[in-house]
């Protein structure tokens, strides 16, 4: 009984912590359009939809039910040896956090590093899904889209995606593919890696 003040204390300083943290996840508008403006000289054929793909990455990592590095490395492999066409920049950000990189499987195809070491690095970046964080990732996504709609008029199919990402979200999923017109474009091949992974143990590789 002599607890409770205590106890209430506890939780509205909890709650009000949590809502610290969401804020703080809510990023800049100055990322937003350096994110948004690098993506579109990069990868013009980009539409909402891949950009969306990106920052999702970006917040979560390669959410993945990934057992081992091993199988990692088989799957790998097998994308090596069914892709037609490897080429592309080497690594890039997957969104405006720069939590995460893109890293390109070509840099195992040229010698780079090993398909063992790569499929090290992308097991130990993936991590379970956060619920939380997807909770939060709703918020991001919908004040991220404030500023990226001001670049609507050069992303084909604006609109539409717009609707069906929100209706995505409503039914509490969250997980998009890259659009036709990217994989055509671009034919992209890449694994996700964490950003001090990837700046320790691979980014030195390519200097």
């Amino acid at each position: 009984m002599h607890n409770k003040p205590l106890l209430i204390l506890f939780v509205t300083a909890a709650t009000l912590l949590s809502g610290c943290i969401q804020k703080s996840n809510i990023p800049t508008e100055e990322r937003i359009r350096k994110h948004i403006s690098s993506t579109l000289e990069k990868y013009p054929q980009s539409t909402l939809a891949d950009i969306y793909k990106g920052a999702f990455q970006d917040y979560l990592g390669p959410a993945h039910l990934i057992p081992d590095s091993t199988t990692a490395k088989l799957f790998i492999e097998k994308e090596l040896s069914e892709a037609d066409t490897i080429y592309g920049d080497y690594y890039t950000p997957c969104g405006w956090y720069g939590n995460y990189y893109r890293v390109n499987l070509r840099i195992i195809k040229e010698g780079v590093i090993s398909a063992t070491d790569f499929a090290g690095a992308f097991t130990r970046s993936a991590r379970g899904v956060d619920t939380v964080l997807i909770t939060e990732w709703k918020e991001v996504w919908h004040t991220a889209m404030e500023t990226i709609k001001e670049r609507a008029s050069e992303i084909e199919g604006f609109s539409s995606d717009s609707a069906r990402i929100m209706k995505m979200l409503e039914r509490g999923e969250y997980v998009m593919h890259h659009s036709r017109k990217f994989d055509s474009a671009y034919h992209p091949h890449y694994r996700i890696i964490k950003r001090e992974i990837f700046e320790k143990e691979i980014l030195p590789l390519l200097k």
